[in-house]
This record gives structure tokens, sequence and C-alpha cells, in this order.
């Protein structure tokens, strides 16, 4: 979640979803501002089809437990290096115009974490990461701190050689359906 004001910036897969599906309660974000106004949570993501679309969803669920809050869901463009030189451009200007929560690769946490840290909001107070694959934690974890939420997984497969499984005596039954 990055912060504009008082908020941080936070690295966040998606923040949002962390909302709906762990009982949480973030200070700010469902508490009303002075004079009954809401807030406004804004969200940079690219891809129509897949993260602007998980995101209107999170938003919606969200808006159902925590109806003062607004989401502003930018599409930057339909290319992720569009939001990353935004990104890197709002951080290297000392946080400007940065959003509460921006979607980003694994591969891509590091560079921006370690050299912007000042900027980003930890989350390991808030979630409990043990309900997450730990690999997917630790891409996102910098000196103990994790700073994100696991969005996704990414497509595995394996794939063996049937002339070599079986000059070593097994078949496809012997692989199939074991962990």
């Amino acid at each position: 979640m990055c912060r504009k004001g008082k908020w941080l910036v936070v690295f966040a897969a998606v923040l949002a979803i962390s909302f709906v599906f762990s009982p949480l309660s973030v200070s700010a974000a469902g508490k009303t501002q002075a004079g009954g106004a809401k807030n406004t949570i804004t969200v940079w993501a690219w891809d129509d089809n897949f993260n602007i679309a998980i995101m209107k969803t999170a938003a919606a669920r969200y808006r159902e437990l925590n109806p003062n809050v607004d989401f502003n869901i930018e599409i930057i463009s339909s290319s992720k290096e569009d939001v990353y030189k935004k990104l890197q451009t709002g951080l290297a200007a000392g946080g400007k115009n940065l959003p509460d929560i921006v979607l980003i690769e694994d591969y891509s946490f590091y560079q921006y974490v370690s050299a912007y840290s000042k900027y980003f909001y930890p989350l390991h107070d808030v979630l409990d990461y043990s309900k997450f694959s730990p690999y997917k934690v630790q891409v996102m974890t910098l000196n103990g701190k994790h700073y994100g939420v696991p969005f996704d997984t990414g497509v595995c497969a394996n794939f063996f050689r049937h002339d070599i499984l079986e000059k070593a005596g097994f078949t496809d039954a012997d692989i199939t359906d074991i962990t």
C-alpha cells in the first residue's frame, strides 16, 4: 500500500484481497475521515483481463466490509513497464504522487524496497504470513520485514523423459498423483 501524506508507500501485490480474506483491521483504511468524507485507496496496475479485474473484485468485496472506503483503480497501461517507470519516477522524486497500492512482480520487489525503504510500509504486524506459501513470502521480505501480499503463484510444470524414467525402472504410474 503506497501512502500519500500520512500513508507510507507499501509494495503490495494485492493488499485489498488480503483485507477480504484476513480478519484484520488496518488503521486508516476503514475509518471515515473528519467530516464523514470517505478514504480513497488508489491502485496502480496493468492488464485489464487479470490485474485490473481482480483489483475491481477485491475492491467491491472490501467495500462490503468497509463502506467508507472508495477505490481509484488506475490502469497505467497494458504494460507493466509503464507501471514500473511511473513508480520509479515517484520514488526518485521523494515519494511524490504515489498510489496506496501498486501491483508489481516478485522479481522487481528488491530493487524498489531496498533502494527506497523509507517509502514502504511493512505489513508483518497486520497479516498472518503463515497462511501464504513460504517461497512467495520470502521474495517480499527484506531485513526480516514483509512488504507485500502474495497475489498468485504463477504457472508451474514438471517435465520428464520417458526413456530415462524407464531406464531407472519407473513407469508413468509411479510418478502420478505423488507429492
